[in-house]
């Protein structure tokens, strides 16, 4: 009987637990709503009066610097705190305040000696500290120009973002890759094809990483080489590792590698990355490549692989059904577009069936081999040939 009201005794203690923990997520969701919307005053508001602006900045620095401030404010208060400051600079000025706030308060104790459980805490406390700044960096790179006079502000950025792409931590690291991305983007084509591209390729390559952070690394790839024409190119011989050749590390390489990668998760990604760049311009007369976009278009393979993954909706980068439609407007408007596109589509057949008999070949043991429509794709490419035309 003892034993039984001891049992009853724990479940109603557990359930008053889940109780109080319910009552405070709702009372923190409430009270964030209500940040949000007095943020959202602050469009409204003069804000032309010296002090008040002031005061304003230091609502939102001590909000900003706090680990206690949920996630869903940070967005809004930086966006805010670039309206209460007259110009980039000052903004930037505050924003590495904030960041060498948040740093300070992440390396307090760091040389005291903990036991085994103490130093994971205090690792995870800094992993959050780190994620922290990266979300609040991520967000102000979207803010400014870049322009030469923040150049030297900007820069204090950098030591904390490559620090994160370098980091054991899998999270932070994938937030520093995409941090990195939008970094970059902001600097000089010499800068990012010197220091940065190096370091995205590295990441991208490794096939030890994880799914999440090599796509990370990729699409920062991507958006680098719409912009500059040396970010496609190879690494110099004098960067390159001395057990590979600089012609074999670069990013249109590596493109091509994982279009026949084995995971479908970074073979439909890289698709998408690959349809990007031909219909840009940026990789003239590579057939192969485009052969390889047709046959991953039908490939059933990569549909049925979607039930796999989870995704939230068909929007989601890296998703199966939005990449058959981005093909499907892909082919016949890279036809269409110029002589050149036609040309590349009328080469592309030989690789084509090239690519198909190696996948006949490799028909696994027990398993029923795929059907390949290799008519139906050859005359598929010839009518968008016709199209444009």
């Amino acid at each position: 009987g003892s034993i039984r009201t001891q049992s009853a005794n724990d479940d109603d203690d557990d359930d008053e637990d889940n109780m109080e923990s319910e009552e405070a997520a709702q009372f923190e969701e409430e009270q964030t709503f209500i940040c949000l919307q007095l943020l959202q005053l602050v469009k409204c508001a003069d804000l032309q009066e010296e002090g008040s602006r002031r005061h304003l900045v230091s609502i939102l620095y001590t909000i900003l610097s706090s680990q206690e401030t949920p996630d869903d404010l940070v967005e809004t208060c930086i966006r805010t705190m670039a309206l209460a400051h007259d110009t980039e600079n000052q903004f930037l000025q505050t924003i590495s305040e904030v960041v060498g706030e948040i740093n300070d308060g992440s390396s307090a104790g760091g040389e005291s000696a903990f036991s085994e459980d103490e130093a994971s805490t205090e690792n995870q406390h800094e992993s959050l500290c780190q994620i922290r700044i990266l979300s609040i960096l991520s967000v102000v790179l979207e803010q400014v120009s870049g322009n030469t006079s923040s150049m030297g502000l900007l820069d204090t950025f950098s030591d904390s973002i490559v620090t994160a792409v370098t980091t054991n931590n899998n999270l932070v690291r994938e937030a520093g890759v995409s941090c990195l991305g939008k970094y970059a983007l902001l600097l000089p084509e010499t800068k990012i094809v010197t220091d940065f591209k190096p370091l995205l390729l590295q990441v991208a390559s490794n096939k030890n990483e994880k799914v999440e952070v090599r796509a990370q690394a990729l699409l920062a790839l991507c958006d680098l080489a719409l912009l500059f024409d040396g970010v496609l190119g190879p690494i110099s011989s004098s960067t390159a590792n001395e057990e590979e050749e600089a012609n074999d590390v670069s990013f249109v390489f590596l493109l091509s590698e994982m279009l026949c990668n084995s995971n479908p998760a970074l073979v439909v990604l890289a698709a998408e990355v690959a349809a990007k760049l031909l219909f840009a311009g940026k990789l003239n007369d590579h057939p192969t490549m485009v052969a390889h976009l047709v046959a991953i278009f039908f490939d059933t393979n990569l549909l049925k692989s979607d039930a796999d993954e989870d995704f939230d909706e068909v929007k989601e980068i890296g998703n199966p059904v939005r990449l058959q439609q981005i093909l499907s407007l892909f082919f016949p408007a890279f036809s269409i577009k110029s002589r050149e596109g036609r040309a590349t589509l009328a080469n592309c057949i030989k690789p084509l069936l090239s690519i198909v008999s190696e996948k006949l070949s490799k028909k696994k043991r027990g398993k029923k081999a795929t059907a390949w429509p290799i008519a139906k794709m050859v005359e598929y490419v010839c009518s968008n040939i016709d199209l444009g035309e």
